[in-house]
């Protein structure tokens, strides 16, 4: 796309155009002092040069090759220095600087870096110690740049600060270089030998800025990187803000440069804390390399609504996003007031359980109608035998979602759509598989008791009312007590209670100890297989009891 915006020179940005440029013109000038040092040091050494013999060739002197080694200590420090100036203001500006504390901190780094130069020149004069000036100065100047990556977020005045010190390294150095510079070049000519260290400064600044952006466009295998995909995608997209982990704050400086020098729009940042995982008993990145949970097709392939994915991470993104949920249990997800300021600077937990309860919650507000739609669409593409079931009779389907579902609290059975083969799996003869577990007071004996009642005793056109008044009546006939605080003053007095009668049936019924309203399960389960299940239940407790 990008790629070859700029192969034309009329396309190049007046920035970058303008650095070139200057570049040049400081290279032609450094190269026409340095044939005018070297012609008046040729001048000067006239006499010497005459007694070398022609076409042999001259060695380097010690004097030349310090000149030289000086001179590529001082490009690699340029190149450090220039580096960072180039994205300076962006960097001070990210980390809350205004543009007025920005202009003062660099005249002030300025006035520090030549000012400074007087006292330290005097100092260096008085004392002699002219290579210790010269190493405290570079190791000033070259550490403060890379120390300002260390700085935290809004920490400017420390910035400012290691801006001032390397521009004071620069002052306490430069008296002491040049001096020692002086001796070698008393040797070798003074005009050459300041040409070429003035050459080998100016390449380093001249690289600084370079190298540093082909590093924000190239990685070591050539292919372009995050950065320069960020900077041509975002401006594509017409992305405004951009929402990443702070990791990567460092790299803001190498965008906002990279934006400048495309001629593009900088978006807005805003860098979070990562969401963390546990393990092995600390807490780690959660990495969207190692960790499925950092993958959106892994909630789809578990079957979690994407509305509770949602407001699970809206719970962990934003600290009272729970407090205006409760008061505002229906509104819109969309309603609610997001403020980076209250996001955990932490870093928050990923907690698989809690996504489940809220996933459960999403789930029990839904109609059964929109249960259904989105788990079909869901078994469609990954439980096909479950898309078989619905398909055999939609309205059958949403009437078994529609048990207990509404009202001020609804059931949280559901939590993912991989759960409803299981959930609903007694309402089909073919996934319904018996189990005849008993729980409580109720036993095989009872069982038999009650099975043998109540098999002549169902309806399933029974409505609500009498259905219950036939369990109740039953339950003195097997000695049990239809009144539950009755049997918990004299437990002795009875086999059970009506919850026990119940627990036998809804085991016959549904192979289970715990399910939705069972009134409403036996209606859509219909007289013929309620029969036919208490039949079958009846007969496996009578072997159970008498075998």
């Amino acid at each position: 796309m990008a790629y070859h915006k700029y192969r034309k020179l009329s396309n190049i940005p007046p920035a970058w155009a303008a650095l070139l440029a200057g570049r040049l013109l400081f290279f032609a000038g450094a190269l026409t002092n340095r044939e005018a040092g070297v012609s008046w040091a040729v001048r000067k050494a006239a006499g010497r040069e005459e007694a070398i013999m022609r076409g042999k060739k001259k060695k380097m002197s010690q004097a030349m090759a310090f000149i030289v080694l000086f001179g590529v200590v001082s490009l690699f420090s340029d190149m450090t220095h220039e580096g960072a100036s180039s994205i300076r203001g962006a960097y001070l500006a990210l980390l809350g600087a205004s543009a007025g504390t920005i202009g003062f901190i660099s005249g002030l780094g300025e006035l520090v870096g030549y000012s400074m130069r007087y006292v330290f020149g005097r100092l260096t004069d008085k004392s002699k110690r002219y290579w210790p000036m010269t190493v405290v100065g570079y190791v000033l100047d070259v550490l403060a740049v890379p120390a300002l990556a260390l700085v935290g977020e809004h920490g400017w005045i420390w910035a400012c600060a290691l801006l001032v010190i390397q521009r004071m390294g620069k002052a306490i150095k430069k008296p002491a270089k040049d001096t020692i510079m002086s001796f070698a070049a008393s040797q070798e000519g003074v005009g050459k030998s300041f040409g070429i260290q003035e050459v080998l400064d100016q390449l380093g600044a001249f690289l600084g800025p370079v190298l540093l952006y082909v590093v924000m466009l190239l990685k070591t295998d050539g292919i372009p990187t995050y950065h320069f995909a960020h900077a041509v995608d975002d401006h594509l997209m017409r992305t405004t803000h951009v929402v990443r982990g702070d990791e990567w704050i460092a790299s803001v400086p190498l965008h906002l440069q990279l934006f400048k020098l495309l001629g593009f729009r900088p978006v807005k940042y805003a860098h979070i804390a990562p969401i963390l995982k546990e393990e092995n008993g600390g807490k780690r990145k959660l990495s969207k390399r190692k960790d499925p949970e950092a993958a959106v097709t892994y909630y789809d392939q578990m079957g979690i609504p994407a509305a509770a994915v949602n407001e699970y991470m809206m719970t962990i993104a934003n600290s009272n996003f729970e407090d205006w949920r409760r008061a505002n249990p229906t509104a819109d997800l969309a309603d609610f007031p997001f403020n980076l300021k209250k996001m955990s600077v932490s870093g928050a937990l990923f907690d698989m359980a809690k996504l489940t309860d809220v996933s459960k919650t999403v789930i029990s507000k839904m109609t059964a109608q929109e249960v259904f739609d989105l788990a079909h669409a869901w078994a469609d593409r990954h439980q096909p035998e479950l898309a078989a079931l619905f398909d055999s009779d939609p309205a059958y389907a949403v009437a078994v979602l529609s048990i207990d579902r509404g009202g001020k609290k609804p059931r949280k059975d559901i939590a993912k759509w991989s759960d409803l083969a299981d959930y609903i799996s007694y309402f089909y003869d073919q996934t319904f598989t018996p189990c005849y577990d008993l729980t409580g007071n109720a036993n095989p004996a009872l069982a038999v008791q009650v099975l043998e009642q109540y098999k002549d005793l169902v309806d399933t056109a029974d409505d609500k009312d009498t259905w219950f008044a036939k369990i109740k009546a039953l339950c003195p006939q097997v000695g049990c007590t239809p009144n539950v605080k009755e049997y918990k003053q004299d437990p002795t007095a009875f086999k059970g209670h009506v919850g026990d009668v119940s627990t036998v049936i809804r085991v016959a019924l549904t192979g289970r100890t715990n399910t939705p309203d069972l009134h409403a399960i036996l209606a859509l389960l219909g007289q013929e297989t309620a029969q036919a299940r208490l039949n079958a239940a009846l007969a496996h407790y009578k072997e159970e009891y008498h075998g």
